[in-house]
């Protein structure tokens, strides 16, 4: 009689271990999600609305950068803050923020200039938006724009250019660039200064 007492306890024991562990289980489960969650700030995307939107309607490059060569051998470089296809001529890159540099036997050259256009397809490029010059002989220029190759030391101004050179303080109605050198045009204007 008292083993089947005792049987009869261990078969309830049993049916409410069945039910009461699976539960105790759940509940733990739970608790643990429950604390493990953060419950700090939600992160946020680090753009706005509206450059969402025009990153979804555009294309962009973060920071294009162009080397090449020219035939004349000068090693050229161009570099944008931001650049983009252009929509009507798409091998076109235009860009904001350029900086060109030509490194050659006879100079180097420093180019920055706001906003230029970079034609890879017919080998050209235009800056503009207002425009520094600096080589590597003294010449400090500042001009509207200026068109150049890649493919050769070539590059022209778009207009008027004024600064400083080693003999002082100039002003042109154009600059022309090349393999040999400078070349100022159209009413060259010089205040020597003499060095000290």
């Amino acid at each position: 009689m008292a083993r089947g007492a005792a049987l009869d306890g261990w078969s309830r024991f049993v049916r409410l271990a069945k039910i009461m562990l699976p539960v105790l289980s759940l509940a733990l489960l739970s608790v643990l999600f429950l604390l493990s969650r953060d419950h700090g700030t939600v992160p946020t995307i680090p753009y706005s609305d509206a450059e969402i939107d025009a990153l979804a309607r555009e294309q962009r490059l973060r920071a294009p950068d162009f080397a090449g060569v020219t035939q004349d051998g000068d090693a050229i470089r161009i570099t944008a803050e931001e650049g983009r296809p252009d929509p009507r001529e798409p091998s076109v890159v235009t860009a904001a923020g350029l900086s060109v540099t030509l490194q050659g036997t006879a100079r180097d050259v420093a180019l920055d200039a706001a906003v230029g256009r970079i034609d890879p397809a017919s080998g050209t490029f235009s800056l503009g938006g207002g425009l520094t010059v600096r080589t590597s002989d003294g010449y400090d220029l500042d001009a509207d724009g200026l068109d150049g190759r890649l493919d050769l030391t070539a590059m022209r101004s778009t207009g008027p250019v004024d600064g400083a050179g080693p003999l002082g303080d100039l002003s042109a109605g154009l600059l022309t660039l090349d393999a040999e050198g400078l070349t100022f045009d159209d009413g060259v204007a010089l205040v020597y200064r003499p060095p000290t």
